[in-house]
């Protein structure tokens, strides 16, 4: 009787043991939880998202998200992290066809791509303005440069190109510079809502506006771009 009553207490131990090493697939978030919070961050009125994905690597859910504004060559998810239950929009994009024919602001000096055209919302040719996304908002300004740009982008020189063909050059200039410039420059914008981050290609600063850098600022081949991806706001005038 005592070993049968020893038997029962090891098998008990052992399946304890077990149950102890078994791995959880429970989530501290599941994935109805996570849509929820998808749908309050990621997406508005008449915009999708897919069936989730849980990432364990990451620890976040993906939302394959079907919005109303896209990028041609990309697709968006919608990120949950479990860590702290928040959401974000992230981009995958096919950069080398992008590259072969969208429009990018780079660096002159070292080629660097400064601004994609992922990272714009929208542009208006009347004024120049091109209104921004937070993640390009966040590539190239901060809300403490209202009126400049931070020092590693100030005077220097940026290329606009439409693939590898280069449109036009100017420099990052400032509002409240002393000196005037009398080529094209690209200052930050300055408009009414200040939630909203955007910059402005202008031709000279402090100085008469030449007619053939402002050709070159509206070049055919740039409004057709932002035409294409219906980002171009023809015939509106930008807020001041």
């Amino acid at each position: 009787m005592r070993k049968s009553v020893l038997a029962l207490l090891s098998v008990a131990l052992l399946a304890a043991c077990a149950s102890q090493n078994t791995p959880q697939t429970t989530h501290p978030l599941s994935e109805g939880e996570a849509r929820q919070i998808a749908e309050q961050h990621c997406i508005k009125g008449g915009e999708a998202l897919a069936a989730g994905q849980y990432d364990p690597e990451a620890q976040v859910w993906r939302f394959e998200a079907n919005l109303n504004s896209r990028t041609e060559g990309c697709r968006s998810e919608c990120l949950v992290s479990e860590k702290d239950q928040s959401a974000r929009i992230d981009l995958h994009c096919d950069t080398q066809n992008i590259a072969a024919k969208g429009f990018a602001i780079y660096l002159a000096e070292t080629g660097e791509t400064v601004l994609s055209e992922q990272d714009i919302i929208s542009y208006e040719p009347t004024t120049g303005t091109f209104i921004l996304t937070d993640i390009g908002a966040g590539k190239i300004s901060k809300p403490e440069y209202r009126l400049e740009w931070p020092a590693d982008l100030y005077q220097k020189v940026f290329l606009a190109k439409i693939g590898n063909e280069e449109i036009y050059r100017g420099k990052f200039w400032s509002w409240i510079s002393s000196s005037s410039e009398p080529g094209i420059v690209m200052q930050p914008a300055l408009l009414a809502q200040t939630d909203v981050q955007a910059f402005q290609v202008t031709s000279g600063y402090v100085s008469e506006p030449k007619p053939e850098d402002l050709d070159k600022i509206n070049d055919e081949r740039i409004l057709e771009r932002f035409r294409s991806l219906g980002k171009l706001k023809e015939g509106e005038a930008t807020p001041q």
